[in-house]
C-alpha cells in the first residue's frame, strides 16, 4: 500500500493506453470538495454491484462504508446488481478507484472499484477512502496547504521504469505521465473548493514515502476516519 499512488498512476496509464475511453474515469481528487459534485443532504444513495460480486463481499463493503453515515446526513441502500441507474456502482478489480460524488451519474459502468478483499488489513481503509471520494472528498495530500516536497524526477523515473519493463513505448509513457502526476500528487488550486484546514491524519491522505520526496519528509497510512474527516462529513452533509 505504501506505493499505492504509483500503482494508481501506472494502472491509470495502462487503462488509457489499452482503452482510450477509460480516460473519462480520471478525476481531480481532496477534507476538500467541489460543491458541484456533492449530493443533496438527506439523499438516499443506491449502491449496486457489478461483475458478480460475492454476497459476503457486498455485505462487508456496505458495512464498512456505513461508518460515514454516522456523520454525513445521507443514506445508503443496496439495490439489484447491474443497476445502471444507481448512484454508486461497485466492481471488483486489482486497483481501487472511485469517481467523485455526482460524477458517477455522468458516466457509464462501474463508478467505484474495491481492489482489497475482506479480511485484508487494509480492507476497511480502502472502503472508507473510496467512499470518501464517492461522497465528494478529494485526496488530502493534494490539499492546497499540504506543501509536500515531492521529488517529481524520482517519481517520473519510477513510473517510466515500471511501464518500460512492460514494453510500453517511451513516447506513450511521456504523453500520459504528466497528467497523472498532476491528478495524483500535485496540490489542487483552491478556487471553487470547500476547504477545511489541512489534515495529515485524514483517511483521504495517502502514505508519503521518503523515497518519493525531497529532504526528510514522510507520512504513514491513516487507517480510520480522523476527527476532521467526521467534521467534513457533517459540514458537507448537515442534519445528522
Amino acid at each position: 500500500m505504501s506505493d499505492a499512488l504509483i500503482n494508481n498512476v501506472v494502472h491509470s496509464i495502462r487503462k488509457k493506453l489499452s482503452a482510450p475511453a477509460a480516460a473519462s474515469r480520471s478525476r481531480r481528487k481532496r477534507s476538500i470538495s467541489e460543491p458541484s459534485r456533492l449530493w443533496t443532504p438527506g439523499q438516499n444513495l443506491r449502491i449496486s454491484f457489478v461483475d458478480q460480486t460475492e454476497d459476503d463481499v457486498k455485505k462487508a463493503i456496505f458495512a464498512a462504508a456505513s461508518e460515514w453515515l454516522e456523520y454525513a446526513n445521507l443514506q445508503f441502500e443496496r439495490v439489484d446488481d447491474e443497476d445502471a441507474t444507481a448512484e454508486i456502482r461497485i466492481g471488483p478489480e486489482n486497483a481501487s478507484f472511485s469517481l467523485q460524488g455526482t460524477q458517477s451519474m455522468q458516466q457509464e459502468g462501474a463508478s467505484m472499484l474495491i481492489g482489497c478483499p475482506p479480511g485484508h488489513d487494509l480492507f476497511e481503509h480502502t472502503v472508507l477512502h473510496e467512499f470518501g471520494h464517492a461522497l465528494g472528498l478529494h485526496h488530502e495530500h493534494q490539499h492546497p496547504e499540504a506543501n509536500i516536497p515531492w521529488d517529481l524526477e524520482a517519481l517520473r523515473s519510477l513510473i517510466r521504469g515500471i511501464l518500460a519493463d512492460e514494453g510500453v513505448p517511451d513516447e506513450e509513457i511521456e504523453d500520459k505521465m504528466e497528467a497523472e502526476l498532476a491528478d495524483n500528487f500535485l496540490p489542487m488550486p483552491q478556487e471553487n473548493l470547500k476547504v477545511l484546514p489541512y489534515d495529515p491524519e485524514s483517511i483521504m491522505h495517502y502514505a508519503v514515502l521518503q523515497t518519493h520526496t525531497l529532504g526528510d519528509y514522510e507520512t504513514g497510512l491513516n487507517l480510520r476516519l480522523s476527527e476532521k474527516d467526521k467534521q467534513a462529513a457533517r459540514t458537507l452533509y448537515p442534519g445528522r
